[in-house]
């Protein structure tokens, strides 16, 4: 029997399955007749999953805007999530060059910069902490995430900073399902696989334009993404000024993203470690002043970072302050080791809670990450 890859517009939460769904490898995911009753359910189908070919009339719905599905998302972690499902969305359209995806990024990236507005502090915690969705959905959201808090620390337009959102929501476009498996990857990558790596800029923009993109500003950054200011980048070697300034913070926010994503072969990069590389690398791979601007904008320590109290506490940063080296924090395992059953909030502008070291994020929190942010 011959199989069809799942695509976003044939399966939905709360529906029943009309057939039995596998893997590219014949692995069940999931039988006929279940229902998905979740948002894992849902994304492990939509990025794995195959059902038996048969031309399917479904009665066409107008599809909900994201607005509707975002309803009244009680706070950033399930806005986060509802964003990523929507992007999934909008790549399944691009891929079939379908120009119904335009307005939707558009619509997309104006829920981001409100985001962005409405509590900056849960967005930035999400990028740190939450990766529940596949990586080729959360990695580019996290990208644009961190554009818009760059780009509005450096006072760009809305409407200019909505050109590069589109860029970042969509430069990996050409390489989705190469992307989830070099995210699994160990060891060098093939000749093919880095190939792949190397052509998926101009790919991107031959499916960009082909879905209907016309935006020379969109198309320039997407291309330019990986291009490094000494000249070492690709796939055209542009040096300095060569390359677009919003080019630079795209490919500054996509490298720190990558740092603290944790991949098959190795777990990701502290933030205080990830923020010290891009400072040690700036005037060489990045543009020295965005990579000031980024680190002054996330500070010391940013949101969802794991730090050590001077009373042996274990925390997570929940909120910025004035000064950026004392951030408000949720302590969630004692001194003595033991995981709290509620966290605790604690200022470290006191010297008893002030931060001694930065640490690794392998606790194990118990209880869900919006808890951090949303209690009092």
């Amino acid at each position: 029997m011959d199989y069809v890859k799942l695509i976003a517009e044939e399966v939905s939460l709360g529906m029943t399955l009309p057939w039995t769904v596998f893997d590219r490898h014949h692995r069940l995911l999931m039988k006929q007749g279940d229902t998905v009753t979740t948002g894992r359910q849902l994304n492990v189908l939509l990025g794995q999953g195959y059902r038996p070919f048969a031309p399917l009339a479904p009665e066409r719905r107008r599809e909900p805007t994201l607005s509707q599905l975002l309803g009244d998302a009680a706070n950033s972690f399930s806005t986060v999530s509802t964003y990523a499902n929507y992007l999934h969305k909008i790549f399944t359209r691009l891929h079939e060059g379908n120009s119904a995806a335009l307005p939707r990024i558009d619509e997309l990236t104006a829920h981001i910069q409100h985001a962005c507005t409405a509590d900056v502090d849960a967005i930035l915690g999400a990028v740190h902490l939450y990766h529940d969705t596949p990586y080729t959905t959360w990695h580019p959201l996290y990208i644009a995430l961190l554009c818009e808090l760059i780009m509005k620390h450096l006072e760009y337009p809305p409407k200019e900073r909505k050109t590069v959102l589109k860029a970042a929501l969509t430069c990996n476009i050409a390489m989705i399902d190469l992307q989830e498996t070099l995210y699994r990857h160990q060891g060098p990558l093939n000749d093919e696989q880095s190939q792949a790596v190397h052509e998926h800029c101009e790919k991107g923009v031959a499916m960009l334009r082909a879905a209907g993109v016309d935006d020379p500003l969109w198309l320039d950054l997407v291309l330019q993404h990986h291009e490094k200011v000494n000249g070492s980048g690709y796939p055209c070697a542009l040096v300095k000024d060569d390359i677009h300034l919003e080019a630079r913070i795209i490919s500054l926010a996509d490298r720190y993203s990558a740092m603290i994503t944790g991949r098959a072969y190795r777990s990701g990069i502290p933030s205080h470690r990830a923020l010290r590389e891009l400072f040690l690398g700036k005037g060489e791979e990045y543009d020295e002043h965005l990579a000031v601007s980024f680190i002054k904008e996330l500070g010391v320590y940013p949101p969802g970072t794991f730090v050590r109290l001077a009373n042996g506490e274990t925390a997570v940063v929940i909120r910025r302050t004035h000064d950026t080296s004392h951030p408000i924090v949720r302590s969630v395992v004692t001194a003595q080791g033991s995981l709290f059953s509620r966290p605790l909030r604690r200022d470290c502008r006191l010297p008893i809670n002030a931060i001694v070291a930065s640490c690794g994020d392998d606790v194990t929190l118990q209880v869900p990450l919006h808890t951090l942010w949303y209690t009092s």
